[in-house]
This record gives C-alpha cells, sequence and structure tokens, in this order.
C-alpha cells in the first residue's frame, strides 16, 4: 500500500456527485425490483392468502350447483377411458338440454351399444380421439350402424329437437328449432376426421360460470391494498407492508368493491359476446364484424383495468371519471398498453407451457408452482405499475399541481415556515414585552425599579 500511495494524489477532488440524475427508466426499475424484491414476494404471498376464501367461496358454489352434479352417462364415458375432447363435447349437450334422470341412464344405455360397436371397429379411436380415425376400417354397413346408434342419442337428449344431416359434404347435429343451426360439424379429409363443435350462445349456461365466480367481483379492496404498495415501491416511498396494505384496502374499502363488481360484470358480458359472435363465424359478414368489434372491446376494456384501480387509490376522483379517465389512457398510450397485455399473455402462455411439462418432470412443475405462490402475480403488478404511473403522473398529476401551486409540498412547507417564523417573532415580541414590564414591580405600595430593589436586597444582605 505505501508504494501504491506515492503515485495517488490524496489533495485532488473527486468526481463529486452529478446534480442531474442520468439513471434511464429501464435501470431505474431495476434498481427498485432488485431492493424490493423480498418484498414484492411478501406481498405476493399476503395476495394469495387473501384470495384463499374467494376461491374456497367458488368452490363452495360449484359444488352445490345443479350443473356441477355428475351424470351417469357422463361417468360412463370416463369409465370407458374416452378422450376428454369428447366427453366435453357430451357434457355440454347434456348441460344444454338437461335430461332427466331416466333419460341419463337411458344415454348411458345408447353410449354402451356405440361404445360396444366402436371397439370392434376401431378402440383407438375412443381413448386417441380424432387422430386415430381412419375411414378404411369402416365399412358401409358398419357406419350406417354407427348413425343409427349416434341418432338414437340424440333423439333421446332433445326429444327428436336433434338431428344428424349431411350439409355440404359435412356430417352436422343440427338444431331443427333454429332453423338447422349446426352445433357440431364432422368433416372427413383423406380418411381423416375433423370435429367442429358450436354448441354455445343459447346452450352453454354463461351465467352458471358467472354465479360460480361471483366471490371474486368483491376483491377490490385486496387490489387496492396491493397497488397501493407496489405503487409507493414505484415512487420509492417508505412502505410498511402488511400495515400499508390495510391501509389501502380500508380507505378505498366501498369504492374498489364498486370498481370489482363493476369490472367483473362487464368481463362476463365481454367474454359471453366473444364466444357467442365466435360460434357464429362462418354464417355471414355481420358476425364476422361482429366479433372483431368485441375483440377489440375486450382490448380497450383490458387496457382500461391497467390503470382503473391505480387512479382509484391515487385520485380522489368519482367512478365516473376513474372509468372515463381510463377509456382515454387506454387510447392515449395504446403502444404501451399492447406491449403489456401480450407481454402478460406471453406469460401465461409460458407458464402454461411449463404446466404441462411439468406433469411429466416434478422438478418443472415445482418451479412453476413455486414462482406463481412465490412472486409471479405481483411481479406482473409491479411491471403494470411501473409501466402505467408515469403516464398517470405526466397526464394527471403534474397538471393538476401546476395549476394549483398553493397545494405543492414546496408551497406548504413555505407556508409553515412563514407561519413558524411569524410565531417566533410574535413569541420574542411577547417576551420583550413582559421583559419591558417586569423592570418596575410593586413594593410596599408603590413602584419600584427591579434594579433599586435588588441592590436594597444586595446592601441589606
Amino acid at each position: 500500500m505505501g508504494i501504491l500511495n506515492k503515485f495517488i494524489d490524496h489533495n485532488k477532488f473527486g468526481p463529486g456527485v452529478s446534480k442531474e440524475n442520468n439513471e434511464s427508466k429501464l435501470g431505474r426499475f431495476f434498481r427498485i425490483l432488485k431492493s424490493k424484491f423480498w418484498k414484492i414476494c411478501s406481498l405476493n404471498l399476503i395476495l394469495i392468502g387473501c384470495l384463499v376464501p374467494f376461491i374456497a367461496l367458488s368452490v363452495g358454489i360449484y359444488n352445490m350447483t345443479p350443473l356441477s352434479e355428475s351424470n351417469v352417462a357422463v361417468e360412463y364415458l370416463y369409465s370407458e377411458g374416452y378422450n376428454v375432447d369428447f366427453i366435453n363435447i357430451v357434457d355440454k349437450y347434456i348441460d344444454a338440454f338437461q335430461p332427466s334422470e331416466k333419460k341419463l341412464i337411458e344415454l348411458k344405455a345408447s353410449f354402451t351399444k356405440l361404445t360396444e360397436k366402436i371397439k370392434a371397429t376401431n378402440p383407438d379411436f375412443i381413448s386417441e380421439g380424432s387422430s386415430e380415425f381412419d375411414l378404411s376400417k369402416y365399412s358401409e354397413k358398419d357406419g350406417k350402424e354407427i348413425l343409427n346408434l349416434a341418432t338414437n342419442i340424440l333423439d333421446i337428449l332433445s326429444d327428436e329437437r336433434l338431428e344428424i344431416k349431411n350439409i355440404d359434404g359435412k356430417w352436422s347435429i343440427v338444431d331443427t328449432k333454429s332453423n338447422d343451426y349446426a352445433l357440431t360439424s364432422i368433416s372427413f379429409d383423406d380418411g381423416d376426421i375433423t370435429i367442429v363443435d358450436s354448441i354455445q350462445g343459447d346452450y352453454t349456461d354463461y351465467f352458471y360460470w358467472v354465479l360460480v365466480l361471483i366471490p371474486f367481483a368483491f376483491i377490490g379492496p385486496i387490489m387496492a391494498g396491493v397497488i397501493k404498495v407496489t405503487r409507493d415501491f414505484v415512487r420509492e416511498e417508505p412502505v410498511f407492508l402488511f400495515s400499508d396494505f390495510i391501509d389501502g384496502a380500508k380507505k378505498n374499502f366501498f369504492p374498489s368493491i364498486a370498481i370489482s363488481f363493476i369490472q367483473y360484470i362487464i368481463s362476463a358480458i365481454v367474454l359471453n359476446a366473444i364466444m357467442l359472435y365466435y360460434s357464429y363465424l362462418g354464417n355471414g359478414f355481420i358476425y364476422t364484424f361482429a366479433f372483431a368489434a368485441s375483440l377489440f372491446l375486450a382490448f380497450i376494456f383490458v387496457a382500461m383495468n391497467f390503470y382503473i384501480m391505480l387512479m382509484q387509490v391515487t385520485l380522489k376522483l368519482s367512478l365516473k371519471k376513474i372509468f372515463k379517465n381510463a377509456f382515454f389512457f387506454s387510447i392515449i398510450c395504446l403502444f404501451r398498453n399492447i406491449l403489456l397485455l401480450f407481454g402478460f399473455i406471453a406469460v401465461v402462455l409460458l407458464y402454461v407451457v411449463l404446466f404441462i411439462v411439468g406433469q411429466a418432470y416434478g422438478l418443472v412443475l415445482g418451479f412453476t408452482m413455486l414462482s406463481v405462490l412465490g412472486f409471479l402475480i405481483e411481479l406482473m403488478i409491479y411491471v403494470m405499475v411501473s409501466a402505467v404511473y408515469p403516464p398517470i403522473k405526466r397526464i394527471v398529476i403534474d397538471p393538476y399541481y401546476e395549476a394549483h401551486k398553493e397545494e405543492t409540498s414546496a408551497a406548504i412547507t413555505d407556508k409553515d415556515s412563514s407561519i413558524e417564523k411569524t410565531s417566533e417573532s410574535d413569541t420574542s415580541t411577547e417576551s420583550e414585552e413582559e421583559t419591558a414590564e417586569s423592570e418596575y414591580v410593586y413594593h410596599n405600595g408603590r413602584m419600584v425599579h427591579r434594579s433599586a430593589l435588588e441592590n436594597d436586597i444586595l446592601f441589606r444582605d
């Protein structure tokens, strides 16, 4: 060290600290993420813990509703090892037409006959699905027999409302009471079979799932608390994790419940529209346009949700103004919203793939579940708030304080300091007056200067 000291000028001034902040937005994002990562993990656990009662309520509603009850026909298909795609189609038909217990037993008997026939012809078709279909394995006699068995099943299910017809080279299950609308179409191409299921719209009970998931319409206070704490992370303000979470939930309790309920209802309507118009694709340009319009509205609504709750915990606005501003932000920040949406979709798809792969590899499944429970949801919220808070600050917050400078922290500080100076001045004046008045005191019935009295006392001593 002594040799090195010869080459170092200890009297030279260092570079110091720059007055300008040259940190990039991306650098700031990762710096905050690094410093707050464990708090993000803790907040994610709080969020998961608060969602458990809502999940339990949804499961309870699902188990108590009649539509969730299994039936003998579907149970038979499971016991015979039918492909899950086939079971789902049959289950939707049964939910749509709600057959009696007697009819369900008849359906089971008819499925038994159909299963025996298919097993005798092509058993792999049952377990593997349409990918294992080979038209060459079916003679004309087998085809007619299978068609008759399938027709008998439809007659039992719908009281002869459904029929099997050949439309444009496709065998279709059509609804005779709805202008032969095709619920399921079966087409053959070079011996391969393609099954297209369209039993939606009036047939699928959307309101059933709306009812099952209704507890999630009231998670507003939880999300308000989480987003409030996450916003403080982004603004680099001091955070007391649990107490600030509770404070954000309590202060925004009723408005956030109203917001989450409105979000839930609109989500159900938009999703219903997308599924309905998707089922009618190919029946005319008007349905294609309606489907595209419903997708666009879905994007706008999702983009609005990036801003709604953040504005609720940040600004003092009515619900009407919050939703109005959120709509404008969904348009103004279009590119930012598109990146966020597709980024979140990519993450969800990645985790779906990881979950599927994890069925075969326990380590992958363990990592997937650990990351979801440990940090994933709150990390996505942190990314969202980091992306959408700057435009809210730039477009809403900063112009307001520019127009109301008396409400800025600098103005309030100056006001407080002036009040302190005034109070100090008043205090000093009062003390001077008290001092001036106290120079003369009453002694033996007459005013005497304090110095004379003190001298008198002094000399007397």
